[in-house]
Parts: C-alpha cells; structure tokens; sequence
C-alpha cells in the first residue's frame, strides 16, 4: 500500500445496547460484526487486521476512556494531534 492523505471526517457516537440487540449491517461497507475486548482489539490491531480509519477510531475510543494515556503511551501527545487535526485545504 503506498503512502497518502485522505481527507475526511469520522464521526464517532458511542451506542450503549442490550445484550440481546443484534446489530445488523446496512451499509454495504461492513463485513461483519463482532463483539470483542479491548486486548482482543488492540492485538487485532497490530496484527493489521483493520482499516487505517478504523484504528484511528479504536484509538480514539481507547483515550476517551482512559485505556492509553499520558502515563501509559510515551507518543500520547502526538497520537492526541494526529487524530485531531485542522487541515487548510480548499476543495473544489
């Protein structure tokens, strides 16, 4: 896969559900649902398992809840700009 930019905006909502709500996939982009821990997602994601995007997405969720933090992570800073960016772009 060859270095780029992709510029785009996740949007991320945090959906609490009951144990027994089947999500069901409806946008033709998602192969599959799977519930898993966050160890099982964090070595998924070093296995490469998941889209660039998608990891951003975990790490985001792994900040905001205290998973990886300044204490923890010693590129905390750095992971916490990246993922949130302003880029000055015009696009036409």
């Amino acid at each position: 896969m060859e270095p780029g930019c992709q510029h785009q905006v996740q949007y991320l909502y945090e959906l609490e559900m009951d144990q027994d709500v089947v999500p069901r996939i409806g946008d033709g982009e998602v192969g599959s649902i799977e519930l898993m821990t966050v160890e099982e997602v964090r070595k998924a994601m070093a296995r490469g398992e998941f889209k660039m995007t998608c990891n951003m997405t975990y790490l985001a969720f792994f900040i905001r809840h205290g998973y990886i933090t300044a204490e923890n992570e010693p590129n905390f800073v750095e992971i916490c700009s990246r993922l949130n960016r302003y880029h000055r772009l015009f696009i036409v």
